[in-house]
């Protein structure tokens, strides 16, 4: 579904197979750039307000991607989150060290899977959901270059 204008759009069944799992979601101007909110319902009648396996969702995925392909997606900005001294330093160092692995995009109650464009680390091409998180993670070092620590041995005795 194309997203051209600010402000809420209408809730739209993305599966005609189910017309009442439907996304809905805000469109936001934020300093010059677009925030889009995408939000999933699932309106399945639920008889006697009991648990209805029928109705159940599971393991769904939304994508938001360009109509061209363009690397449209901006980092999410970093937002002071407040706290105490110690907090807000953390979380300084926090950002330089993850600062060439931005955050895109964010979900509640599930993870998110953004594809980096190739030719700009902080663009991306395509957000997606995904059920499971998803990391690469990298190769440690060999175990020649792990350095070895010994502790020299102490008698129990010394030890009160």
């Amino acid at each position: 579904m194309p997203l051209v204008a600010e402000g809420d759009f209408e809730p739209t069944a993305p599966d005609p197979d189910q017309p009442d799992v439907v996304v809905r979601g805000r469109i936001r101007r934020v300093e010059g750039n677009w925030l889009v909110s995408l939000f999933l319902e699932n309106q399945q009648s639920q008889p006697d307000k009991k648990r209805h396996a029928p109705s159940w969702v599971f393991q769904v995925e939304l994508a938001a991607e360009s109509p061209t392909g363009a690397a449209a997606f901006l980092p999410r900005p970093d937002r002071d989150q407040g706290s105490d001294a110690d907090d807000r330093a953390e979380q300084r160092r926090l950002a330089m060290a993850y600062r060439f692995h931005p955050e895109f995009a964010t979900g509640s109650g599930t993870a998110v899977h953004a594809t980096i464009s190739g030719d700009n680390p902080m663009r991306a091409t395509k957000i997606r959901t995904r059920s499971m998180p998803e990391y690469e993670i990298p190769r440690p070092m060999s175990r020649a270059r792990i350095p070895t620590l010994t502790f020299p041995s102490l008698p129990i005795s010394n030890w009160a």
